[in-house]
């Protein structure tokens, strides 16, 4: 039997199969394969099979046609598969409260850009500020491709046009702790009842509400991940000789470049920061590479 994997517990496996969560393990004690990755995530479709006692065991997970994973924090190599099977990557951030954070934004789509997972950038809290402010950075994403729309869960703009583009398919929503993912998918169905929380009235940041990633079935053919705050996504098979290649407004200038191998940091005659004078790349963009590269 095919079920897909909605939650991991520890050891306990929770399976969506036939309109209802089934709660399973798998055989061993390993948490990685050969390679050094997850053996089970959040969005993977696993055979499984009912043993004695009742016991549930899943049997082998099917392949990934797409994930987003992360470096593992129990030791180094190792790649923590956050979601799999994803159709499109859903970025969440906050016109106002907490504040506009175009940097983050620029961090996910690497990760959409390389696993090559269609990015919706969704601007919600529009009701709090003039969307105009934002102009530039909207205009730069567009021209990478990336669908952007503005929302608000309070009045409800917007929510109509995303839950058409999330009808299918499997989306990962992820943000900032504090922009309102949780309320998004909540306005678009609120039996789920996913907890939300206010800004901290100290530091008017984000208070973490979504503690794991978890699937819900948000529309009979639609699925929705929703993630956790992520802080700082740690972006796995990155680094600072690769990093250009998953900023596309980069590629058709690369080749002017002096060296072959310019990464676009310290290099002379470096078309890339000629593009950025030029305006031809948005600054904003470059500054969010350069911090990312120093990050790596």
């Amino acid at each position: 039997m095919i079920g897909r994997v909605v939650g991991v517990l520890g050891p306990r496996i929770e399976i969506e199969a036939e309109e209802q969560v089934i709660s399973a393990v798998v055989s061993g004690r390993a948490k990685y394969d050969s390679r050094g990755v997850s053996l089970i995530a959040v969005g993977d479709y696993v055979e499984y099979a009912c043993k004695l006692n009742n016991l549930t065991k899943i049997e082998r997970v099917l392949e990934r046609k797409s994930c987003i994973s992360r470096p593992a924090i129990e030791k180094e190599g190792l790649i923590q598969v956050i979601v799999s099977n994803i159709d499109r990557l859903v970025a969440v951030i906050s016109l106002a409260n907490p504040e506009f954070r175009p940097g983050l934004v620029d961090r996910y789509l690497i990760v959409a850009f390389k696993e090559k997972i269609p990015p919706v950038i969704v601007v919600n809290k529009a009701d709090l500020a003039d969307p105009s402010e934002i102009s530039i950075y909207i205009e730069a994403w567009k021209k990478l491709g990336c669908e952007v729309l503005f929302t608000s869960a309070v009045t409800g703009q917007g929510i109509g046009e995303l839950s058409k583009i999330m009808a299918k398919g499997t989306s990962v929503i992820t943000g900032h702790s504090g922009v309102g993912k949780s309320s998004i998918i909540n306005h678009i169905n609120p039996k789920l009842k996913i907890k939300t929380a206010k800004l901290s009235l100290y530091s008017r940041k984000g208070v973490h509400t979504t503690s794991r990633v978890t699937l819900f079935k948000l529309f009979p053919e639609g699925w929705v991940a929703d993630t956790p705050g992520l802080k700082d996504l740690g972006l796995a098979g990155v680094d600072k000789k690769t990093l250009h290649r998953y900023f596309p407004d980069f590629s058709d200038l690369e080749a002017y470049c002096q060296f072959d191998n310019c990464v676009h940091v310290n290099e002379p005659d470096c078309a890339i920061k000629k593009a950025v004078i030029a305006k031809k790349i948005a600054e904003f963009r470059y500054q969010s590479y350069l911090r990312i590269y120093e990050s790596l």
